[in-house]
């Protein structure tokens, strides 16, 4: 019997629609997550009025959630490989994680609760924002290499997922900061401010993952009855699986390293500069958006021109220029400020600018193009473990393996968390914001402490404002503002900023080169090596499929054998199937 030729599909015919529908899903995601995971911090300490126990313990909390969700990753990789739905194994839980999602967030940027009340609250809230997060990260990124296994088309997908990713993070961060502190505030208030920008940021995140599930290709998982059996009979514990992984998979624990080394420190300047700004500069979110701005612009400039560069250079050099690009970065943004100083302030449409701040934020320009280049590095890295695992195991395992990137990315920034927080309370930063958040609440409320009135007494303020401010219940902006620059220049005697700022960039550097040396010297999956491997593995499983085919054509030539009847007869098989089982084509 003749054999019929199973033809594979192909790879590389992705449409744009599908490649867009993908890529732009990471806009709002990334813009949702920078304002729960480089945002939340600055909220709480600005509007929650807490101490430094409170913070030390919200600090806890933090950090234990992430470890904890980054152990969850794992566990959802593995509930992703068991699903089977018509829209494949990936949507379901991208559209699901998304819904739950930004409920949460709207609750935690809504619920009117102060000091150790809202502590109590964050705790549960927090855990359960990542639990449903970690639904929509996982599948949303499982899904980039089910793709497409052609080495170009998948080098462009994970750019440009990158880069509109790392857009949608920096549109918020860019954002964020000006529209709710500052004169170009949404709301008077801090705290409405806030919950306004929550709930944009959660409309665009809901509508671009909704494009993903609509406009991304998916294949269906729905198991035949015998693939059902065999799913039941197989052990389903995500976190030996992975264990397993890891431990076979020497690249794999290459990747998660870097990365969880890259994750402590890449992001902690950005971070920290909201503070450093506050205390230096003056409390104006703007000044934190035009840093923003060039950070994450130039973080996109490695991202659209990967490409390029990967025609030019290796991997293996990419991650060296990484390297020197951004140690000449944080060597420059220490220098300016500290050893170089101007002193030279200007006004821009009513905003006081400072020389010395827009040098410093020309000089994260380097920064970030030289971490983003990693970063892309490291991302195809990890997308290539998957061949690496088929090619050595047979089993692609994408859901458990690109669950490291997230376990690394909460990890990470959990340390970073810890290092960060445990520095603005020893380094006196929190007494400062939560004298902002006492000032806040007090001008929202219309009411000013005795304390306060003796501070602006104190310092020469107008008592007939005040008592008007007294006696209407309408604290203005001016009095708001005095009271801010009077606590700002008390904490500024100390030069917390400045201490912050060189502590945070000799950290940084120091996790950078590491995580460089560790890609430069250990990961071994050079582009000829992947390329390799994908030609071995599609000649290995075409050889499987001629052997299913060769199978099946046997066992269809044995199935035309002549079998007895009853009577003794011979008779051809068919013939015998319909005599013992008379179904008609009606029926």
């Amino acid at each position: 019997m003749a054999k019929t030729k199973v033809e594979k599909p192909k790879v590389g015919l992705l449409s744009f629609k599908q490649k867009f529908s993908y890529c732009a899903g990471g806009i709002g995601r990334d813009m949702a997550y920078s304002l729960i995971n480089a945002q939340i911090l600055t909220f709480l300490m600005l509007t929650r009025n807490l101490d430094d126990k409170m913070l030390a313990v919200v600090t806890v909390i933090m950090i234990c959630c992430k470890i904890f969700d980054g152990l969850n990753d794992p566990i959802m990789g593995t509930i992703i490989e068991y699903t089977h739905n018509k829209r494949g194994k990936f949507k379901p839980w991208l559209l699901l994680g998304v819904c739950t999602n930004v409920v949460v967030i709207m609750s935690i940027y809504a619920v009117p609760l102060k000091g150790w009340d809202y502590v109590i609250y964050f705790a549960f809230a927090y855990l359960l924002w990542g639990i449903t997060f970690t639904m929509n990260d996982i599948s949303y990124w499982s899904m980039l290499p089910a793709l497409s296994n052609d080495k170009k088309e998948r080098d462009g997908l994970t750019s440009w997922a990158n880069l509109l990713a790392g857009l949608g993070g920096g549109v918020a961060g860019a954002v964020v900061q000006p529209l709710t502190v500052g004169a170009l505030a949404i709301t008077p208030s801090i705290s409405t401010s806030y919950l306004v920008m929550a709930g944009i940021i959660c409309a665009a995140f809901l509508g671009c993952q909704v494009m993903t599930f609509f406009g991304a290709p998916h294949k269906s998982t729905l198991l035949t009855a015998q693939e059902k059996v065999k799913e039941k009979m197989r052990k389903k514990n995500p976190l030996k699986e992975l264990w397993q992984v890891i431990k076979q998979n020497d690249q794999l624990r290459v990747i998660a390293i870097v990365m969880f080394l890259y994750n402590i420190g890449a992001s902690m300047l950005f971070v920290a500069m909201t503070y450093y700004t506050y205390l230096e500069y003056g409390l104006e979110g703007m000044l934190v958006t035009i840093f923003g701005l060039i950070f994450g612009i130039s973080g996109a400039i490695p991202m659209l021109f990967y490409g390029a560069f990967s025609k030019k250079l290796t991997r293996k050099q990419m991650v060296l220029a990484s390297m020197i690009i951004s140690i000449f970065g944080y060597g420059l943004f220490m220098c300016v400020g500290t050893a170089f100083k101007t002193n030279v302030e200007f006004s821009i449409f009513g905003i006081n600018m400072n020389l010395d701040f827009i040098l410093m934020a020309l000089c994260g320009l380097f920064i970030s193009v030289g971490q983003s280049l990693l970063y892309n590095v490291m991302t195809i890295g990890i997308s290539n473990c998957i061949e690496y695992n088929d090619f050595n195991w047979g089993e692609r395992k994408e859901g458990v393996i690109f669950s490291i990137r997230p376990l690394m990315a909460k990890i990470g920034n959990a340390f970073q968390t810890g290092i960060l927080t445990l520095l603005y309370i020893l380094l006196g930063i929190n007494g400062f914001t939560n004298k902002i958040s006492q000032i806040d609440n007090a001008a929202t409320r219309g009411t000013l402490t005795e304390e306060m009135i003796e501070t602006l007494l104190n310092s020469g303020f107008n008592p007939a404002e005040i008592q008007q401010a007294q006696e209407s219940g309408v604290v203005s902006d001016e009095i708001k503002n005095a009271l801010v620059e009077i606590e700002r220049a008390m904490v500024s005697d100390g030069n917390p900023g400045l201490k912050l700022k060189i502590i945070v960039c000799v950290i940084a550097v120091a996790l950078i080169v590491g995580s460089c040396v560790l890609m430069y010297k250990k990961f071994t999956i050079s582009e000829e090596k992947f390329s390799e491997m994908v030609e071995a593995i599609e000649k290995r499983d075409g050889k499987k499929s001629d052997d299913v085919e060769g199978e099946t054509s046997e066992t269809t030539e044995e199935s035309t054998e002549e079998i007895p009847s009853e009577e003794g007869e011979v008779e051809n098989q068919n013939d015998w199937v319909e005599k013992e089982s008379p179904v008609t084509q009606e029926e």
